[in-house]
């Protein structure tokens, strides 16, 4: 006699069912059906295994885009919000498993336009699968003893996804879940919301715009850089993809051209989170590449929000922080 199983378990196995077929057999969701899929997955009515399969087999068939806002919403309306007293905010979300390759500078970056009249915040999680690699929470812990102000961990704002992180390590594979998290709003402004995240490989620039638009943001910034992180280049053009606060649609290569040409160090065998440390406290001085990272991420980013009538200005803006002190006491303010 086949055991007594919940409805809730009952309703994922009909799920899988049409899901878990191969790419070719498989059938497409509704945005309905994959908000309510991934709803049981984060209310953990169903078993991990279900959910693993579910996870796996929705990426194998591949997500279509009404499948992938269906599950975005799912994880938003799972979200525990922060209130913040601002008109309008940045959100600038990295990838949540971490780098390996070079030091990035999201919490510094959020701090220099803080200084500057524009709050901004970076979400993260302390480590995750697949990569593991260095966080902006385990650097954070490292420098200040704390995460700071500007830092926002997937285990506050949307717990019932870090629930899933076990499951995930035994997936050991990348899912729809790591592009998705990226993409909800645990903080919002008044009057408008912008994003800041990126990519590595070409097509997800598009989706993430499209999500980005779906889910309300004034603005949305997606940069091409490395390990997908936020950081515009500082010796060749970046290549971003958005749109503006009209709508209308961003895709373009940004070249630091005249304002800077510090080029980046090699790829480390094994980043530790003491370079890193020390990249950011270079980084809040102002000085060599480090200085130059922010400022030319920030001030992008300040133009692209409407703040300067160009990038350049953005720039100096944020160097002019970094130098006089406004940005490094903003990123440890308590």
């Amino acid at each position: 006699m086949r055991p007594e199983r919940s409805p809730a378990w009952e309703r994922l196995r009909g799920v899988l069912k049409r899901v878990a077929v191969g790419p070719e057999g498989s059938q497409s969701l509704t945005e309905a059906e994959a908000h309510e899929a991934m709803a049981l997955c984060l209310s953990r009515e169903v078993s991990d295994i279900q959910v693993a399969v579910f996870l796996v087999a929705m990426r194998l068939k591949r997500e279509t885009f009404a499948e992938n806002l269906g599950m975005l919403r799912a994880l938003e309306a799972a979200l525990v919000p922060r209130v913040v007293d601002a008109d309008e905010v940045v959100l600038l979300s990295d990838p949540f498993d971490g780098y390996d390759r070079v030091p990035h500078f999201g919490p510094v970056i959020a701090a220099a336009l803080s200084a500057c009249g524009l709050p901004a915040f970076v979400t993260g999680a302390h480590a995750l699968p697949p990569k593991y690699g260095v966080t902006h929470r385990q650097v954070l812990e490292h420098a200040l003893g704390r995460t700071g102000p500007q830092y926002l961990d997937v285990a506050d704002f949307l717990p019932s996804l870090w629930a899933l992180t076990p499951i995930r390590e035994e997936m050991a594979k990348r899912t729809a879940v790591a592009t998705l998290e990226k993409l909800v709003r645990p903080v919002q402004g008044r009057r408008a919301t912008h994003l800041v995240s990126g990519y590595v490989h070409s097509a997800y620039e598009q989706l993430m715009v499209e999500l980005a638009r779906a889910q309300g943001f004034a603005t949305a910034l997606i940069v091409r850089g490395r390990e997908g992180n936020v950081d515009l280049h500082t010796h060749r053009p970046t290549t971003l993809a958005g749109f503006r606060g009209d709508g209308s649609e961003v895709s373009w290569s940004l070249d630091p051209g005249e304002l800077t040409r510090e080029v980046p160090p090699a790829d480390a065998e094994t980043l530790r989170v003491e370079t890193v440390a020390a990249a950011w406290t270079a980084a809040l001085d102002g000085q060599g590449w480090p200085g130059a990272q922010v400022a030319v991420t920030a001030g992008a980013i300040l133009h692209h929000v409407g703040r300067v009538e160009s990038f350049g200005e953005g720039a100096a803006l944020i160097l002019e922080g970094l130098r006089d002190g406004r940005a490094r006491r903003a990123f440890e303010a308590r």
